[in-house]
């Protein structure tokens, strides 16, 4: 990609998938093509990936997403700083998604194109050092096992320039997993079927072979240290079938007429791994690896080295790929991100999203740019299913608000039991006689009304009890008192009506009790 073309390439979201939102894209493989991308989650946490989205033209061939789906699961067993690694896939409106580790550097195809139009040579400790980098890997994922602790026997059969990144970091890392055969694929592909880059398969490779093993990759990484020390293709010819002929039987030419500052010993050790017959060649990449670098004698470049080679080969395209980013991580806004997940869990899938600008956010299966290859449209991928395990932050915002309400709610119950107390306690401090028995026998002073009579009741019940029991003796003390009359303290009011006098109050003789 050059400058040009990253300058080019939208600034905004092109396509949003779950939490994860496409830009531009950067690279085209034979399955898919890959953006670059922004994962969004919880807290604010935003990263920049790598998304491989598969081609649409090749949607409908079930083999074909079984193969996709199965370098995401067969990588995601494989943790190894030289392979890059597998974050997560999403199935979703009918297409699927691969969500990668983003490097920071150059395929080392075009790092030796570039080398080849500048007409150098690639220094030989830089090349062994990248070549082992990739063994490194490769027996990484030749030893992965799966979750019952099993071996899963992943060959990648397409190790080739291509599949090779070289990071800026000095880093090499193999990808592109998707045509591996292992003997637990999720559906197994027909035997015998040529998948990869003819001029770096391996000879049982291409006589298709039902016994292939990890030391097919091994020829096959043993292929592109040849071409990268000689600067030119070992079996590359100009028609497939002079290509196979070569695979299978052409000598393979000594690397010391080309490069005199070959070692002799690495050019045994270069010869050894290209061997035809399997049993001659190391058992393992990791062999393979040692022998190199015990044969290289003047030891392995250091990451250093060979991130100053990348840089100096594709610093311009690096530079315009990090300006690319830097624009596009300023953009990427989490409030943004909030809105389309929000609008995700009530949208039905193939339905534009609201983005932050405004303007709709194309789902998957609407079109968009960069169109891709064919007219299809998207088919549904059937018993393929969701597999993403995308987080939702509307499920967090309604966390919160359902928190909130309740907070709120107990402040408002606690503040009304207050203030109910308050007014009970102060309508009592006002009223202190309301809880207190009638012990008043005249009404206050300036009162326009008096109490009510009781003189009558009392003679009443006084004449009733006279009539119904002899009349008792009186006591020793005497007889009590009369209560005198009550009368008005105060003269009435201007214009009313003066209230009779009322008779004397006497109090019935009661004995005393002994």
């Amino acid at each position: 990609m050059n400058s040009s073309r990253a300058q080019s390439m939208p600034l905004r979201p092109v396509l949003s998938v779950g939490r994860y939102s496409l830009f531009g894209e950067f690279a085209t493989g034979g399955m898919a093509t890959v953006h670059y991308g922004r994962m969004h989650s919880v807290g604010g946490f935003n990263k920049t990936v790598a998304i491989k989205r598969m081609r649409r033209d090749i949607g409908m061939d079930q083999e074909f997403v079984a193969m996709f789906l199965d370098e995401a699961r067969l990588t995601s067993r494989i943790e190894h700083p030289n392979v890059v690694a597998t974050i997560d896939v999403v199935a979703e409106g009918g297409e699927v998604f691969l969500v990668l580790e983003y490097v920071r550097g150059e395929s080392l195809e075009r790092l030796r194109k570039a080398a080849r139009t500048r007409k150098e040579h690639i220094p030989v400790p830089i090349a062994v050092s990248i070549v082992c980098g990739v063994l490194a890997g490769l027996h990484a994922a030749h030893e992965a096992v799966g979750e019952d602790g099993r071996p899963l026997g992943i060959v990648h059969r397409d190790v080739s320039p291509q599949n090779i990144l070289v990071g800026e970091d000095g880093v090499a890392r193999i990808s592109d997993f998707g045509i591996a055969k292992a003997e637990s694929r999720l559906q197994v592909t027909q035997d015998g079927q040529m998948k990869g880059k003819l001029p770096y398969m391996a000879p049982e490779q291409l006589a298709g072979s039902l016994q292939l093993d990890r030391r097919a990759d091994i020829f096959s990484a043993t292929t592109v240290l040849w071409e990268l020390l000689a600067g030119r293709s070992l079996f590359r010819a100009d028609h497939p079938g002079e290509t196979i002929a070569k695979v299978l039987s052409a000598p393979i030419p000594s690397l010391r007429p080309l490069r005199p500052d070959v070692p002799a010993a690495l050019d045994q050790a270069i010869r050894r791994g290209l061997a035809r017959a399997p049993d001659h060649r190391p058992s393992t990449a990791a062999e393979h690896a040692e022998l190199l670098e015990a044969a290289l004698g003047q030891g392995l470049a250091s990451p250093r080295a060979v991130g100053a080679w990348v840089s100096g080969l594709a610093g311009e395209v690096l530079q315009s790929r990090a300006d690319y980013v830097k624009q596009m991580e300023s953009i990427s806004k989490l409030d943004a991100i909030s809105v389309r997940a929000s609008d995700a869990s009530t949208h039905s899938v193939g339905q534009p999203v609201a983005s932050d600008t405004g303007r709709s956010m194309p789902r998957p299966s609407d079109p968009v740019a960069p169109t891709p290859r064919g007219d299809e449209s998207a088919t549904p991928l059937g018993s393929v299913g969701s597999l993403g395990t995308s987080v939702t932050l509307a499920a967090l915002q309604r966390s919160r608000t359902t928190r909130l309400a309740w907070i709120v709610g107990s402040f408002v119950f606690v503040t009304t039991c207050v203030v109910i107390v308050l007014v009970v306690a102060l309508l009592g401090a006002r009223n202190p006689t309301a809880s207190k028995p009638n012990q008043a026998t005249s009404s206050p002073v300036g009162s326009d009304f008096e109490p009510i009579p009781t003189a009558g009741l009392e003679a009443v019940a006084s004449s009733s009890s006279a009539a119904s029991s002899p009349a008792l003796p009186a006591a020793q003390d005497g007889p009590v008192d009369a209560v005198p009359a009550l009368s008005r303290t105060a003269a009435p009011a201007t214009g009313t009506r003066a209230m009779p006098p009322r008779p004397a109050l006497t109090r019935p003789y009661l004995p005393d009790m002994p």
